[in-house]
């Protein structure tokens, strides 16, 4: 027995990211500001700040994070999928703040936690592909192998 599968391709990027102090002991202290998502799986993949000047990132004190790029993540799917209307599918961030190791305290402080619903997004690409499955025997093989992209 075989199944089709399908790939769903999440990118997640963040421009600026506002952590705001909680005391004044976090300014003198250096963090790491890591924000990590998931989707559709236990799996998170993280997003820390890139440099520009490619140096490694080793934390900042600043409240005010900027993000440069982001991270894609390509989910499998079976084809049946699409075929059903999406419900409360959310990409779940996580935003976290690493503490400098020269501080005895716990390496990491938790800052919170955020879903972004992604029905809509999920229930586009299906009409998509249903259109496109349709139309299947006018179009070109060009068109059917492009990506359906939100």
């Amino acid at each position: 027995m075989s199944t089709n599968y399908r790939s769903i391709n999440c990118p997640v990027a963040i421009k600026q990211l506002f952590v705001p102090w909680t005391s004044e002991f976090d300014k003198v202290i250096l963090k790491k500001t890591i924000v990590m998502f998931r989707m559709l799986d236990e799996e998170w993949t993280s997003l820390a700040p890139n440099r520009r000047d490619y140096r490694p990132y080793r934390g900042s004190c600043c409240e005010n994070e900027n993000f440069y790029g982001g991270r894609s993540v390509v989910f499998c799917v079976p084809a049946g999928f699409f075929e059903k209307k999406a419900i409360d599918v959310d990409v779940q961030l996580y935003v976290r703040r690493e503490v400098c190791k020269y501080f005895e305290m716990d390496q990491c402080q938790g800052v919170g936690f955020a879903t972004v619903p992604v029905d809509d997004l999920l229930n586009g690409i299906a009409k998509q592909m249903r259109e496109r499955n349709e139309l299947s025997e006018h179009l070109s093989d060009f068109y059917k192998q492009q990506i359906i992209s939100r």
